[in-house]
């Protein structure tokens, strides 16, 4: 395993204000996840990192845990994150997905067995983190006709961005390599 490349906050001497966002998760994962620890060392970036979790965990309604999950794992393969594509792979399974259905979905996310209502804005927000230029009016319509909000649809897209943003960060500084 490579070492990454600047120093993780460990829980044991996190400043306040950082021990509290940790404090709020480590329940709910039995411990305080790497990508949170590199986060940790800028309360600002933890304190950003803990709100966006806690609204998709805890307040949102509208977005499946499951669709959320495969989110982040297609996402991680796509930017080639292997500490996030293990752990969502492992959620995924902890899930109830099988690991045939896991390697299909990975290779065509349009054989993910989710609801179609799901699985059309799933695939419509790894549409837009291939080419966020490519999106059509049409699309989100589509979206809308089917049940989701406008405001359900950005919820969806700025979770998958932000996955983008997570992945990219744990590359470059080399954390679960």
């Amino acid at each position: 395993m490579i070492m990454p490349l600047i120093s993780l906050q460990s829980p044991e001497t996190a400043a306040k204000e950082v021990a509290e966002v940790f404090e709020t998760f480590k329940p709910i994962l039995g411990h305080v996840p790497t990508p949170l620890q590199l986060f940790g060392v800028s309360p600002a970036l933890v304190q950003s990192m803990g709100t966006q979790m806690s609204y998709y965990f805890f307040q949102q309604k509208e977005l499946d845990p499951l669709m959320l999950t495969w989110i982040r794992y297609l996402n991680g393969r796509q930017l080639e994150c292997r500490f996030c594509i293990d752990m969502n792979a492992r959620f995924l399974l902890e899930m109830g997905v099988d690991q045939e259905t896991l390697e299909k979905g990975r290779e065509d996310p349009g054989t993910i067995p989710l609801p179609d209502k799901e699985k059309a804005l799933l695939l419509f927000v790894l549409d837009a983190l291939g080419d966020s230029h490519g999106i059509k009016r049409d699309s989100i319509d589509a979206l809308m006709e089917i049940g989701y909000s406008e405001r359900t649809i950005l919820e969806a897209v700025a979770y998958g961005a932000y996955s983008s943003y997570t992945n990219t960060v744990l590359n470059i500084f080399q954390v679960g390599e």
